[in-house]
């Protein structure tokens, strides 16, 4: 979520998996536990270097996951492992109830059907906000088109580097 100037969050996208049958059989704390660790590896591109703070309705997890905190040694062995891949990221964590944090407490409760294995089984719910900004997306992609330096790193894109780097060669 980005948070604005005058506090309100909104979020920039979303991102939903159903739990295979091992899954299925974790309990609460390492289903949660998960669900954090399913969010930094698909948004790791956007989170890794950055400080960032993980919201979260289960109280453990704050103290288990808190990057202040030593790993509980009673833990178990998956939340120690997760804790380990945590500690390469610049995060906090923190604690809020399930009323403050709606969003995506409904996202867990609208399960979509499962398929079998590998990443036919995440389903992503994905809301793009561009266009509730002062800036819609078409704008961005005419001054893209106009743009010279833009413009070329499209063209770039589209007709391949190679082909490209002939013409300077």
């Amino acid at each position: 979520m980005h948070v604005y100037p005058n506090g309100t969050r909104r979020p920039i996208a979303y991102a939903s998996r159903t739990l295979n049958e091992h899954e299925k059989r974790y309990g609460q704390i390492d289903k949660d536990a998960l669900a954090i660790m399913f969010g930094l590896e698909r948004f790791h591109l956007y989170l890794y270097g950055q400080h960032f703070t993980i919201l979260t309705d289960h109280k453990p997890l704050e103290r288990i996951f808190g990057p202040k905190t030593a790993i509980p040694s009673l833990a178990a062995m998956r939340l120690q492992q997760w804790t380990i891949i945590l500690a390469a990221f610049n995060y906090s964590i923190k604690f809020v109830p399930s009323k403050q944090n709606a969003v995506a407490d409904a996202l867990s409760r609208l399960p979509l059907p499962s398929t079998a294995g590998g990443d036919s089984a995440v389903f992503k719910v994905e809301e793009c906000l561009v266009d509730c900004l002062p800036i819609t997306h078409k704008e961005i992609n005419h001054a893209t088109r106009v743009d010279p330096v833009l413009s070329r790193v499209l063209e770039f894109a589209k007709s391949g580097w190679l082909n490209t780097l002939k013409i300077y060669a």
